[in-house]
């Protein structure tokens, strides 16, 4: 048995897709075989804990090789096909469930795919986890089900706000709103005085930014003035685990940091669906939004204001680790094994019916 995961990148999609779907595929049960298929900009392919194969198809996410994809489809023959690219490659996805039991993440159109199961964990209704569609379809909703990097750590009980700060800045791969200089000017000026809020504590910080940020150059050296480090590609979830603070972009970052305890300020994609995902964070007290492409001195006003409220920080490191306990996949796959039967009926002995 085998299952192929698809995930974008590049594009109008952003890599922690693609991170995502080799973290599923990390959990599947240990019976099956392992493919990880990412279309994009192979250069945008990012770490990833993926115990299998991985295929990147370079071509433009926003207009993906339909026929490639098919054709891929048929040469793994897979038991489980699972898509995470948003609403993107609904032909693909109709194929793939016309010969497998498939799954979507986070797509709203998904009722145009044939999916036998959707898995809007962010996007979908936070107040109706699990709802049972025509034709034995379903669909689960809400952060009991996002996928996170396996055995992300949490220590939401173990961080010492009032001594010093770890911060991690990484508001996605190219950011689009430009916001990453801004917060880190924000940054300078909280560590030179003009705000009391990180007085006689310690302080340090690392950015994971595109090397293809228009900024770029601005940034390292604004990283530098704060004595952090810049990388992409690392191991976020090691990152996010050292991080007290994490300033994120308004996706799955954001979740992953809240999974992890870290005080997430999330700075939502005002072009995307972004907005509302980080309010519905900031609704359950797991995450501070920040508004996109701000002034150094109106984020620090904004930071300043929290960091000067230690319970407020330790609250919000509780609600986000209660709020995303991990178990995301594990669930997924139960709910998929569930509705699937990979020994008997139909043409490949996929679909229970």
């Amino acid at each position: 048995m085998n299952v192929l995961g698809i995930a974008f990148l590049g594009g109008s999609f952003h890599t922690g897709h693609a991170v995502r779907m080799a973290n599923f595929l990390s959990e599947s049960p240990p019976e099956f075989e392992r493919t990880l298929l990412a279309v994009g900009d192979a250069s945008r392919m990012p770490a990833a804990p993926l115990s299998g194969e991985l295929t990147v198809l370079n071509a433009n996410p926003d207009n993906p090789p339909i026929g490639a994809m098919l054709e891929f489809i048929d040469s793994q023959n897979p038991s489980v096909a699972v898509f995470d690219c948003l609403s993107a490659a609904a032909e693909a996805k109709r194929y793939a469930a016309s010969k497998s039991f498939t799954a979507v993440f986070d797509d709203l159109r998904f009722e145009e795919t044939s999916a036998h199961l959707a898995v809007n964990a962010i996007l979908g209704n936070w107040n109706e986890p699990e709802a049972e569609m025509d034709g034995g379809r379903a669909i689960l909703q809400g952060p009991k089900f996002l996928v996170v990097k396996p055995g992300l750590s949490r220590k939401a009980h173990a961080r010492e706000f009032e001594t010093g700060i770890n911060v991690l800045v990484s508001i996605g791969g190219t950011d689009p709103a430009r916001s990453t200089l801004g917060i880190l000017k924000a940054f300078e000026m909280l560590l030179n005085g003009e705000f009391s809020a990180l007085s006689g504590k310690k302080f340090a910080m690392n950015v994971l930014v595109s090397p293809l940020h228009p900024d770029i150059s601005d940034i390292r050296e604004a990283a530098a003035r704060l004595g952090a480090g810049t990388g992409f590609g690392i191991d976020i979830g090691a990152a996010l685990s050292w991080a007290d603070i994490a300033i994120t972009g308004g996706g799955i970052t954001a979740f992953e940091a809240a999974a992890a305890g870290a005080v997430c300020f999330a700075v939502p994609n005002p072009e995307s669906h972004e907005t509302d995902t980080v309010a519905k964070l900031a609704s359950f007290g797991a995450a501070l939004p920040l508004p996109a492409g701000a002034s150094g001195e109106t984020y620090a006003g904004i930071i300043a204001k929290i960091l000067e409220n230690p319970s407020k920080l330790s609250a919000v490191s509780a609600n986000g680790s209660k709020l995303i306990d991990g178990l995301g996949a594990g669930r997924v796959w139960q709910a998929m094994l569930s509705r699937a039967n990979f020994k008997g009926a139909g043409e490949k002995g996929l679909l229970s019916g």
